[in-house]
């Protein structure tokens, strides 16, 4: 197994980097003091403003600005037709030039819908789903914004031909060290893609048809059912690595969350393909223990004897792999000063867990330069955070409002998609610090 995973990494590399170009989009919403009465139109909905930025970036926010909608993104694509991403890779023309460590071969079912749904606020514009194939042209531009190493080309079963598709998806089958196959129900090109990818190590078909189903494997291994019941019976085995690796990809994937989407496709990655940073578990060993019986000894005894604290840390425990709703629902929902101190000790003074998040380097999005004509210095930028909150000449007749901005969607909801939310911008008095507060409801 781990010869086939070499030889397969050592393909990857010695294979050529076809470099595609991307189209950038970007919008941004502004206050409503931004807005004169002719400004205004600009806040309508447009369809051509309004592409499916929701699963993809942590940076979307939807703002309600004086009874209109202003979209506020950062969007990079192939285009807004499905089309470009079953014919091209989402490779931004912006980013340096690395070697390719790994290559996914990402198949949908042409106009198939995928589970993320557009804002309820966009629902008029956009009624339906997004199709798989736009996720996963926005998740094949995410694949190499977190590793520049690793490549993901999407197609549509349209491309594909009972013969083995035509020369794109052919070149790209014979490249990929990784395939995987969503929502393709229709027997007709089932087989055909089943033969195209024979040579792939390693693949993973989701919400597919039988034929496509049985194709799934792990470095050229089946995950047939008697995988499972080998693991059951030999839990030290290979086979049950094999079948917990499939379990876990599988419950990312059902998930329904864009950051579990593209964490699934790197755990295989790092899994079967090329040692992936940001997808290596961290290991609880010894030194986890040792650490924090040696710094922490009174907050551990202290959070396992309180019945509210040993709640919070068992809730966490029965979380998924990198299940961050989860994680944040167990601490609202177990909140207590001895698991703040607990958490305060081991995780934040010591870090007995060895946790670390580097800043990401892409997308390299840049500041706004100017407003208006203008340039846009510090003082103009915090007015317009300050918002509804501060209305300008033009609005003095209107109410001043109890917040800055109003947020209706967001991405995660362990990050930023919350109900009943608002920001708030202000400066204390003096003007010396300014501070920001949000509000929000948390389920738990």
């Amino acid at each position: 197994r781990q010869l086939v995973k070499t030889a397969s990494v050592e393909s990857s590399r010695a294979r050529s980097d076809s470099k595609t170009s991307a189209m950038s989009q970007s919008c941004r919403g502004l206050p409503r003091s931004a807005f004169s009465a002719t400004d205004r139109a600009y806040a309508t909905y447009e369809a051509r403003m309004l592409q499916p930025c929701a699963f993809f970036s942590k940076r979307l926010m939807k703002v309600a600005i004086n009874g209109h909608a202003s979209f506020s993104c950062s969007a990079v694509s192939t285009g807004s037709d499905p089309e470009l991403f079953a014919k091209k890779s989402a490779s931004s023309a912006n980013l340096p030039s690395k070697p390719i460590r790994g290559r996914v071969l990402t198949v949908v079912e042409q106009d198939s819908l995928s589970p993320f749904a557009y804002p309820k606020a966009l629902r008029d514009v956009h009624p339906d789903n997004a199709s798989w194939a736009e996720v996963m042209g926005h998740m094949a531009q995410r694949l190499e914004w977190e590793d520049l190493g690793l490549h993901m080309d999407v197609f549509t079963d349209a491309h594909v031909a009972e013969e083995g598709g035509d020369a794109a998806f052919a070149a790209a089958a014979e490249q990929a060290d990784l395939f995987l196959f969503i929502g393709i129900q229709r027997p007709e090109t089932a087989h055909g893609l089943a033969a195209a990818t024979m040579g792939v190590p390693t693949g993973l078909a989701l919400d597919c048809c039988d034929e496509l189903q049985s194709a799934s494997r792990l470095l050229y291994q089946p995950t047939l059912p008697l995988l499972k019941e080998a693991a059951k019976l030999l839990p030290w085995s290979a086979a049950n690595k094999d079948a917990q690796l499939i379990a876990t990809a599988t419950e990312l994937f059902q998930r329904g969350n864009p950051n579990d989407l593209l964490y699934m496709v790197l755990v295989l990655l790092n899994a079967c393909v090329t040692p992936v940073a940001s997808a290596a578990e961290t290991p609880k060993d010894l030194g986890v223990i040792l650490c924090m019986v040696k710094n922490c000894r009174k907050e551990v005894v202290g959070c396992v004897q309180d019945p509210e604290c040993k709640a919070a840390l068992d809730c966490l425990e029965s979380c998924g792999l990198n299940d961050q709703v989860c994680s944040y629902r167990c601490i609202v929902s177990h909140e207590s000063p001895l698991f703040e101190k607990f958490s305060l000790c081991n995780l934040q003074i010591h870090n007995c867990l060895n946790n670390h998040a580097e800043r990401p380097m892409f997308p390299d999005v840049q500041p706004m330069s100017s407003f208006r004509g203008q340039a846009l210095t510090s003082e103009v930028a915090e007015q317009l955070f300050v918002g509804w909150m501060q209305p300008d000449d033009e609005f003095a007749s209107n109410q001043t409002l109890e917040w800055s901005w109003k947020v209706v969607c967001g991405v995660n909801p362990a990050y930023d998609y919350f109900p009943c939310q608002h920001q708030i911008f202000y400066h204390l008095k003096g003007g010396k610090s300014f501070w920001y507060d949000p509000v929000f409801q948390v389920t738990t």
